[in-house]
């Protein structure tokens, strides 16, 4: 059985009839993109296996939706979800175990196995296959999934932009109409040299030229998890939310007596790692249909705090100019990354 040390032909040769790639993908990183693109080169047909187990921290299907998404077309991505030992000391039937299960998958052996790890070239001996072994000493991308999950953050660079989404913390900035909450969001974002998610609610006023109705509220806040979801693709480590479906409940409640159903499910299960509340401590400002007054301002004010409290989710209220909220909201966020304030 042959072990070939970084090997690579050129594009034009594929030297293998059937590759095989296995791994736990905990999560996916750029290592694991350079190992499949440097194997793809080398066989006409590709197969990576996302191995997952039910207790891991990162859902298996997740992990494989991720690989079907990231992995260059032609490459077969198949879910392996038998709850099989993880190394050799846990099971004396641990090679035996995984072969027959990988069959199971994919019937017809392969004839090369492709690992960054001195495993390989067992495993590749049970299917009597070649082993190559692509930069084992991670002088490419010197990182491994399990630095990643100890702390995603200082490991930033080598994430696939999906997974930068799962990774990135989400700040909702809640209030009452007209206490400076988009533009809070706005240059916290420009601080933090990342992205924000404006109110879906605004942009369906501004498009309909009326407020919504109250069969449309749900949609609203459906649409403010889908525009949360895109914008987190591009967001450099934390995304601020200009409201949340939380925001849309409330205005339910506060309009239509809506106070149970689809929309609160929605509100109460969709979490933020951090929440600020943007006090109503600033002049009041009118916004065309969007805004009533300062009075019902008032009133709402109070009911986003008392709606907060009675959810359990943790706040903390921004006040004063600003400058004094940013530096307030800069405080807390720092705190999601463990870093001083500057």
């Amino acid at each position: 059985m042959e072990n070939v040390n970084e090997y690579t032909p050129s594009k034009a040769e594929a030297v293998y009839e059937h590759g095989l790639i296995i791994g736990k993908f905990y999560p996916p990183h750029l290592g694991h993109l350079h190992l499949i693109r440097s194997a793809q080169k080398q066989v006409k047909r590709l197969t990576v296996l996302v191995c997952t187990l039910k207790a891991e921290s990162i859902l298996g299907e997740r992990r494989y939706h991720w690989m079907k998404t990231l992995c260059p077309t032609g490459v077969d991505v198949l879910h392996h979800t038998a709850e099989n030992p993880s190394y050799p000391h846990e099971h004396p039937n641990f090679w035996e175990i995984w072969t027959k299960s990988i069959l199971e998958l994919i019937p017809e052996a392969p004839d090369v196995v492709f690992t960054s790890e001195d495993y390989g070239v067992r495993l590749a001996s049970c299917f009597g296959a070649v082993h190559i072994c692509i930069d084992p000493k991670r002088q490419a991308f010197p990182i491994s999934g399990s630095e990643i999950r100890a702390n995603p953050h200082l490991h930033w660079d080598f994430l696939p932009e999906p997974v930068r989404a799962y990774y990135v913390k989400r700040v909702a900035i809640l209030g009452a109409e007209s206490t400076g909450k988009t533009t809070l969001a706005q240059k916290l974002a420009e601080s933090y040299q990342t992205a924000w998610v404006p109110e879906y609610g605004r942009s369906f006023v501004a498009k309909h030229n009326r407020l919504p109705k109250q069969e449309e509220m749900l949609f609203i806040a459906e649409q403010q998890i889908v525009t949360e979801k895109k914008t987190a693709l591009l967001a450099n480590q934390v995304l601020f939310c200009d409201t949340t479906p939380l925001t849309t409940a409330i205005y339910a409640k506060h309009y239509f007596g809506i106070s149970d159903g689809p929309l609160w499910d929605l509100a109460k299960n969709h979490s933020y790692d951090l929440v600020l509340l943007a006090e109503d401590d600033i002049p009041w400002e009118a916004d065309g249909l969007q805004r009533d007054g300062l009075i019902v301002r008032t009133a709402l004010q109070k009911v986003f705090k008392n709606t907060l409290a009675d959810l359990n989710i943790p706040f903390y209220v921004i006040e004063g100019s600003l400058q004094k909220r940013l530096l307030q909201a800069k405080k807390w966020v720092n705190m999601l990354f463990f870093r001083e304030i500057h």
